[in-house]
């Protein structure tokens, strides 16, 4: 994968890490922001939907953010290895 390439990647991990992230916070803020949003209540007033769609979330600002940071230490380490002539 080129330099290029993989910071692309890793921007792109970073904007999944925090989305994630902001779908968790909006969970623990509001739990029933899906009534609110829109007008319907899927899971009967329970809250179970709620949770579930940002436990997903945080799971894959979690993935995302590992990823995130092997790129990067991948780039680090590339850039450390001066290139054979």
């Amino acid at each position: 994968m080129t330099r290029r390439r993989r910071k692309q990647r890793m921007r792109f991990e970073a904007v999944v890490a925090f989305c994630g992230a902001a779908a968790t916070a909006a969970a623990l803020i509001g739990p029933q922001w899906i009534e609110r949003l829109f007008g319907a209540s899927p899971d009967g007033g329970s809250g179970e939907t709620e949770w579930f769609i940002p436990v997903l979330c945080f799971l894959a600002a979690a993935a995302a953010s590992w990823a995130a940071l092997h790129d990067g230490s991948v780039l680090r380490r590339r850039a450390d290895v001066p290139d054979s002539a």
